[in-house]
């Protein structure tokens, strides 16, 4: 059950990202989530983040030709601490007329059940970002100089003196 769960709601989430449906996606897509590469982290807060975030990884999509984008969960389990979580594992694929665009990768992502619906809130998937574009780069960047600018504050507060 937990699989088929996992896979409708990947399903979904894909189909929303190819008709660039900001309205399917908000229906998917709980906030805050938080989304991890090999290369970058982001956490998305706000349905405006979020709509900047899947405009510009369909854009990508669009330019890199893609004509297909599977992604198949291969395994999905509830939690035992919550039974309105799922986590698993799923592989994606993105092809561009039979020819993979980005070598298949995995991805693993947790779903809760928030107002009825299967939502992710987080999701890491195993690609390079200069492989594949999914996350707003200029985002990824302010966000790492305020968690430099935080850490470095803490640092100061934490030294005797």
């Amino acid at each position: 059950m937990a699989k088929e769960i996992y896979q409708q709601a990947v399903d979904a989430i894909n189909a929303a990202i190819l008709a660039r449906d900001l309205a399917a996606l908000h229906r998917r897509i709980a906030l805050p989530l938080l989304v991890t590469t090999n290369t970058s982290q982001l956490i998305i807060t706000t349905i405006e983040e979020l709509d900047l975030i899947l405009c510009d990884y369909h854009a990508q999509l669009r330019k890199t030709g893609v004509t297909q984008y599977r992604r198949t969960c291969l395994k999905a389990a509830f939690q035992p601490h919550d039974p309105d979580m799922i986590v698993g594992v799923h592989r994606s694929e993105i092809m561009a007329n039979a020819h993979y665009v980005v070598a298949p990768f995995l991805c693993h992502v947790a779903f809760m059940k928030i107002g009825g619906l299967w939502k992710a809130v987080w999701e890491q998937a195993a690609v390079d970002e200069r492989d594949l574009q999914m996350l707003n780069p200029e985002m990824v960047r302010k966000q790492k100089q305020v968690y430099a600018a935080l850490a470095q504050r803490r640092a100061v507060c934490r030294s005797p003196g």
